[in-house]
């Protein structure tokens, strides 16, 4: 029976090619290692290009009237006290006038400054279409404070002649503007009288109004 001779081979001391080779991954293993990584920094930079791009893209461009000089209170605007600028906005509020057109004859309520906004607040009936009339109101309905180019609203609350309530209070006019405002003497009184403005077609409103009960006004 003969017994087979395996040469068997002793390593090198100083050789370090297996070592080497059972120990570094191969060059394809650290590629795919580094995908995932290379992905979330892609993911990453998406993110913050998509939220660039949602807030630059929800501004927008709006027009409104901005005021060339300062006016007092019942100056009538003309087209030489506005001019229409573009401001940027994410979040316009309404309530400002993009057309001189719109407030060119009207009368402004309040006082007004050079580089101002014109807000439709500050703006009253157009000239042409305005009356004045006064209302006798009882003192204790009305603010202390209360002055010309005030904003109110016109209620009446159906009463007898005894000034007993027999319905409920209703809402006559929106928005009415003080034309004259008492003094504080006056307010002293128990019936005071205010003299607003409102529009041509409204005076009837307000006359029945008066005829039904006890009117009175609401600060809008």
């Amino acid at each position: 029976m003969k017994i087979s001779k395996f040469r068997s081979t002793k390593r090198k001391k100083n050789d370090y090619s297996n070592r080497l080779y059972r120990t570094s991954p191969a060059p394809e293993t650290i590629r795919w290692r580094k995908i995932p990584r290379i992905l979330g920094i892609t993911l990453i930079i998406l993110g913050v290009l998509v939220g660039l791009n949602a807030v630059f893209s929800s501004t927008q461009t709006t027009q409104v009237l901005q005021l060339t000089r300062n006016l007092e209170a019942g100056s009538v605007l003309n087209e030489a006290d506005v001019k229409t600028i573009e401001i940027e906005t994410t979040n316009w509020i309404a309530g400002y006038p993009e057309n001189s057109e719109t407030v060119i004859g009207k009368e402004l309520n309040t006082l007004v400054f050079a580089g101002d906004l014109l807000s439709d607040n500050q703006i009253g009936i157009s000239s042409e279409d305005k009356k004045e009339i006064t209302l006798s109101l009882d003192q204790r309905s009305l603010p202390s404070d209360i002055q010309r180019g005030n904003k109110f609203d016109l209620w009446v609350t159906p009463s007898d002649l005894s000034g007993n309530a027999v319905g409920q209070s209703y809402l006559i006019l929106a928005g009415l503007v003080v034309a004259t405002a008492p003094n504080i003497d006056e307010l002293m009184s128990t019936e005071v009288s205010v003299t607003v403005w409102i529009y041509s077609q409204d005076v009837a409103k307000v006359l029945d109004a008066i005829a039904v009960g006890q009117v009175y006004l609401v600060r809008t």
